[in-house]
């Protein structure tokens, strides 16, 4: 929405269930066409929001579709590559 993109991702590891969220901006200028479309999904967007339903007995044990959701240990950081990094900034 509005240049934004938004990310949320759930994971069932080590016995404790993870979840992420995350937006970086893709597009510094949007034009007015996709800001009308935007301005008509704004009312029903929360990006402060998020459920996770998880019920241990049910047939699937699993959370999310399979995402993995990395802990601030699970990478370098000061590698040139990083999530919070837009691939259209590397180039």
């Amino acid at each position: 929405m509005f240049g934004r993109n938004y990310h949320r991702a759930w994971e069932l590891r080590d016995g404790a269930i993870r979840m992420v969220r995350g937006s970086r901006i893709e597009q510094l200028e949007i034009d007015a066409a996709t800001a009308q479309r935007d301005n008509g999904r704004i009312a029903s967007f929360d990006n402060s929001m998020g459920y996770i339903f998880y019920d241990p007995s049910s047939q699937k044990a699993g959370v999310g579709n399979g995402e993995t959701v990395p802990a601030t240990y699970d990478f370098d950081w000061t590698a040139s590559k990083v999530p919070c990094i837009s691939p259209a900034t590397t180039n």
